[in-house]
């Protein structure tokens, strides 16, 4: 019996789960579902058009990413978020990101050109006439993933992608209080953490990085 050739390149399917959990994770960055908000099961799977079965897998993916918190077995509800969590998921942010940086410079593997690429689009997106919050956002965690990629270590992402939408909510909240959007969205932020790669300066990437999660650290507990 002949073995089948199977390619999967370029296989994109997502399921309605997954569509679910997408449309329910960007309401509650965008701060749509407020923090102690009930989610019913029926009620989604009615005004989404899927079963409960797909909400419930949405529910749990969300849940997994700490977006969602489940009561008991008896009702799921929107993430609080305290001041103890803020602090211990920006600090995990800062560990991730200064041994990413670190393990590049020893690996010589710095992308300075597409960290540079990356500041273009983060200073158009800021400077537009009416910014557009959540592109800021995204523009700004892509800055700090493309550090994380080329640091080559799998798990150390994989931490990084589940974090994620944690400090998406964070960082959304920061930004829309138009107060401290200069704080945290220009370009400079990010300039010269590029330059001390060039450098080659472990220590001084290092301080610039937990600065910068510094900022966004006060503005997300006070802001």
């Amino acid at each position: 019996m002949s073995e089948t050739a199977l390619n999967i390149t370029g296989l994109t399917y997502r399921s309605l789960g997954d569509r679910a959990a997408d449309y329910i994770r960007d309401l509650i960055i965008r701060h749509q579902l407020a923090p102690g908000t009930r989610l019913p099961e029926e009620t989604f799977a009615s005004s989404l058009g899927v079963s409960r079965a797909c909400v419930r897998e949405a529910f749990m993916r969300l849940e997994s990413e700490g977006l969602l918190r489940r009561v008991r077995n008896r009702y799921t509800e929107v993430a609080v978020f305290t001041q103890k969590d803020v602090k211990e998921i920006l600090a995990l942010r800062c560990a991730i990101e200064v041994l990413s940086a670190k393990t590049c410079i020893e690996n010589g593997r710095i992308p300075v050109e597409e960290l540079r690429k990356q500041v273009d689009v983060i200073a158009a997106r800021s400077e537009d006439a009416k910014p557009d919050t959540m592109a800021i956002m995204e523009s700004d965690l892509d800055f700090h993933e493309i550090i994380i990629r080329a640091s080559g270590n799998s798990r150390v992402l994989d931490v990084w992608n589940r974090l994620k939408s944690q400090m998406k909510v964070l960082l959304f909240t920061a930004l829309i209080n138009k107060s401290n959007v200069m704080k945290l969205r220009g370009a400079d932020v990010h300039r010269p953490i590029i330059d001390a790669f060039i450098e080659r300066d472990q220590d001084k990437v290092a301080v610039l990085i937990e600065e910068h999660i510094s900022r966004s650290s006060m503005v997300s507990i006070e802001g």
